[in-house]
């Protein structure tokens, strides 16, 4: 049999008392400003319609839509439970 070993490292990236950074916080980070970067690349070339206005504004609205997105699934899992106390959490159209 092979047995397969997961390494057991902690999900903080950086730790300042209280205030912790994860790992996957640093995937968010460098997707943004990797958007930023190459849309202003993209903006330099004339390649797109969008202005540097437009795309700071496009970026601020995915900042707010993830932030709400993660927060309400972190209340929705927290708040459910049991499998089923979730499962109608997220689906309620499936209650009787």
């Amino acid at each position: 049999t092979v047995m397969m070993v997961h390494p057991q490292f902690s999900p903080e990236l950086v730790s300042i008392g209280s205030l912790a950074i994860r790992w996957y916080a640093l995937s968010y980070i460098l997707a943004f400003v990797l958007f930023i970067w190459l849309g202003r690349k993209r903006i330099a070339q004339g390649h797109t319609v969008f202005t540097k206005e437009m795309l700071d504004d496009l970026l601020t609205y995915g900042v707010f839509a993830i932030w709400i997105f993660i927060s309400e699934t972190f209340w929705i899992i927290c708040l459910s439970r049991t499998k089923a106390g979730l499962v109608s959490a997220i689906f309620p159209m499936l209650q009787g």
